[in-house]
């Protein structure tokens, strides 16, 4: 009686192809998975480059007073939140 020893042809040509359609389907994985942060970053910078953003370039003093005038007008702070700290009464 003859004693097999090794793979067939067969045997070998469904290893690749097994291996093949797992290399295919990690492919389409890993492009879904960075594809998706690269559209992700595209619909970010077009959203970015359409938003409503004012840059005011400053020329002379008086533009920068008028900028500080603009920013002294909106009222960042809510006066109840406000406190204040009193470097000889607070613990440390």
């Amino acid at each position: 009686m003859k004693t097999s020893r090794g793979f067939t042809i067969i045997e070998a040509v469904i290893i690749v192809v097994f291996v093949a359609i797992l290399s295919l389907l990690g492919l389409v994985a890993y492009n879904q998975f960075f594809g998706s942060k690269t559209a992700t970053t595209a619909d970010n910078s077009a959203a970015s480059e359409t938003s409503e953003t004012t840059v005011t370039k400053v020329e002379s003093t008086s533009d920068l007073d008028k900028a500080t005038a603009d920013l002294d007008a909106i009222d960042l702070t809510d006066s109840d939140d406000t406190a204040t700290l009193d470097s000889e009464t607070a613990d440390f």
